[in-house]
């Protein structure tokens, strides 16, 4: 069982596309392929301002979530961020909110998934007929199913989904877009923008604020997303932003050609009618099938994000501890998922699509207020594992007013809606109040909060040419706490060799595939392939490119008992070096031995001298010196590696600080063809900056 299982983590699997996917994926579905006619027979062509103001408000929200995610990359999103600033008592209300909201959208989602699906029967006269609930719950297994085998596959599932329907959107509406503007036909632009008057404008933005659920779903997964930092805000922002464009586009070219009446009558099928009056029977099909894509991609989204809610509160000790187990064979929550799928099933046998809509966008709005709000309180008190990566102006203005935004848009809802919603979270409250009340919440853990003394970014080169790779000491990595991995493989080419050959390309996948391999999922990671003539050469471009403070070995370790340290100038010991040094003696108790070797210089410090030096500098810290090589001198000059060879045969990890940069080329030649070559355990080489 791996570190993350035991430890009831999820792993980081999800890169940017796959993270933006979700969120434009979960949006997708109800905007284009369910809305359009809804909101269009409700407030005309000003439907477009709907859709607007809601991406405006979703805006809001998005940059403060980003705020928030990059100090907070942990699965849960709203919940988390609002229980850790607020307290269990309205974290249990958010968390419920976020699990149940998206209960009621993926049941919208996959009721429409349904209609298109008996609609695509009917368009090809196949003869078969039936309840679209069948189709709805045939689907609602198939996800639940999916989730269950593994992020990575549903991030796959997902990317695959939204870049197909993505494509077909834009193809079919662009042809409409051209149409409708007179470029190809007749102009049909509408001329009444207000038919149905300007509240229908706030009114419609209410109802349609669903369509923009899918960001936030994002910082729900945060927990299984790499590089966080900077993955988080790309893509949260980059889907609203996305998401909008796509959505005016249908929106508009839908309201120029059919009539509010038209609309009204046609409901969730309205985008399929432009696209049969567009293009004909094969423009209808092809909308068919991005609505069943984007139906079941917006549906899939929620209902994964729905259950990162239930297994937060589950880790959180606010639902019973076993909603939090992770599957032993695929590292999902598949309890969790199963307490999603379930209520989303019963809630098939209904179909009252506004309600589902309405009922998850006030828990939404509810959430996304909190959220704002969130940010507001933790900028104010400054707690000390606040630490974002992704700091936004005037945080204080916008949180509020996102929050005014959110809460003013409930007061344009249905009164059913709002009492559903209530009495949601009424329920959560009572459920609190009866069952909860001793609860505490630990602190999160701030991605930032190492000292910035440590290692921040290493650089693991790779041999990839041939034979068998080197596990990687996945426990140095994670003991070092860098911020960023950049793994560089390489292969050495002799000098006639031309260093573009198609052969990089297969380099790459070989690196990739043992990257996967490694289970480095929730490490930071970057990876490079170089074909070089000069391995050394390649190096330092590597760490000048990367700004890389150290380079590590890859060979595995199991355990870290001994630390050997060559030295053999007192430049050597860096700040960074003496505070490595304290740290890995403090975390994990291992005996320090530092190896003096002999230096030619005229001036060095006899051995007793040297001691003195490096007592001062490592005060307080229990280690160990050997002096005998260096006390011996000329008779060990010519094989360093031969010294630390011999030194360290008991040793889990050699410590090798650098003393000067323009020395460096040298140095990593000793380093690479003689030292790394000559142990059995990792290297590491601790760089000194050319600043200092």
């Amino acid at each position: 069982m791996s570190a993350s299982q035991s430890n009831n983590t999820l792993s980081r699997t999800m890169g940017l596309l796959a993270a933006t996917s979700i969120g434009v994926g979960t949006m997708v579905g109800a905007g284009i392929f369910v809305f359009p006619g809804i909101a269009g027979a409700q407030a005309g062509p000003a439907a477009l301002l709907s859709f607007v103001l809601s991406g405006a408000i979703a805006l809001l929200v998005a940059v403060c979530t980003a705020e928030l995610a990059t100090a907070m990359p942990h699965s849960g999103g709203g919940y988390f961020f609002i229980s850790r600033s607020f307290g269990p008592f309205w974290g249990t209300l958010i968390g419920t909110a976020q699990w149940i909201g998206l209960v009621f959208a993926s049941a919208f989602y996959l009721v429409g998934f349904g209609e298109y699906s008996l609609e695509l029967l009917r368009e090809f006269n196949t003869g078969l007929s039936g309840q679209s609930f069948a189709f709805a719950v045939g689907a609602t297994v198939l996800l639940l199913l999916l989730n269950v085998v593994g992020t990575k596959n549903v991030g796959r599932f997902q990317n695959l989904l939204v870049l197909s329907l993505t494509a077909l959107l834009v193809l079919v509406f662009s042809y409409g877009l051209i149409d409708v503007l007179g470029i190809k036909g007749e102009r049909e632009v509408f001329t009444h923008f207000f038919p149905e008057g300007k509240k229908a404008v706030l009114t419609t933005s209410a109802l349609i604020f669903t369509s923009y659920l899918g960001f936030v779903q994002i910082s729900t997964v945060a927990g299984e997303i790499k590089q966080p930092s900077k993955n988080l805000p790309r893509a949260l922002i980059g889907s609203v932003l996305i998401v909008i464009i796509l959505y005016l586009l249908v929106l508009f070219v839908t309201t120029s050609l059919l009539s509010v009446s038209e609309l009204e009558s046609m409901g969730e099928t309205a985008t399929l009618e432009v696209a049969r009056k567009l293009i004909g029977r094969w423009g209808a099909v092809m909308v068919m099938i991005a609505g069943l894509l984007a139906t079941l991609s917006s549906a899939n989204a929620s209902m994964m994000s729905s259950s990162r809610s239930v297994f937060a509160l589950s880790k959180d000790r606010l639902l019973p501890k076993k909603a939090s187990k992770i599957n032993d064979r695929f590292n999902t929550p598949h309890i969790s998922l199963i307490l999603v799928a379930l209520p989303i099933a019963v809630m098939l046998f209904r179909s009252n699509l506004e309600f589902f809509a309405e009922v998850a966008s006030f828990l939404h709005l509810v959430i996304y207020a909190g959220i704002c709000l969130s940010l507001v309180k933790l900028n104010a008190q400054q707690p000390h594992w606040f630490r974002p990566t992704f700091n936004i102006p005037a945080k204080n203005i916008l949180g509020y007013l996102g929050a005014a935004c959110c809460l003013g848009l409930t007061a344009f809802m249905e009164t059913a809606s709002i009492l559903a919603g209530l009495a949601i979270l009424g329920v959560a409250a009572v459920y609190y109040l009866a069952f909860q009340r001793k609860t505490t919440l630990p602190a999160p853990s701030s991605p930032s909060r190492q000292p910035q003394s440590l290692i921040e970014r290493i650089l693991i080169p790779v041999d990839v040419s041939e034979g068998e790779i080197a596990q990687m000491p996945k426990q140095l990595i994670k003991l070092f706490r860098a911020s960023h991995v950049l793994v560089l493989g390489y292969k050495k080419i002799p000098e006639q060799t031309d260093p573009e050959q198609s052969e990089k390309e297969e380099l790459k996948n070989r690196l990739e595939q043992y990257l996967e391999e490694q289970e480095l999922s929730a490490v930071d990671l970057t990876s490079e392939v170089v074909r070089t003539k000069n391995v050394q050469e390649s190096f330092s471009q590597a760490i000048e490119k990367h700004d890389c403070n150290a380079i590590l070995s890859a060979h595995p370790i199991q355990y870290l008992r001994r630390i050997l340290v060559p030295l053999y100038d007192s430049h050597q010991l860096t700040s960074r070096v003496e505070q490595l040094l304290k740290e890995l003696k403090a975390s994990s108790d291992v005996q320090l031995q530092l190896l003096l070797l002999p230096h030619k210089e005229e001036d060095t410090p006899d051995a007793e001298e040297w001691k003195r030096i490096i007592g001062e500098k490592l005060s307080g810290l229990d280690f160990n010196i050997d002096t005998s090589y260096y006390e011996n001198g000329e008779t060990a000059l010519e094989s360093p590696a031969g010294i630390i060879e011999e030194t360290a045969k008991d040793s889990d990890l050699i410590l090798l600080p650098e003393s000067d940069p323009s020395d460096r080329d040298s140095f990593f030649n000793n380093f690479h063809q003689q030292i790394e070559s000559a142990v059995s355990g990792p290297v590491m080489v601790v760089l000194k900056s050319d600043k200092h």
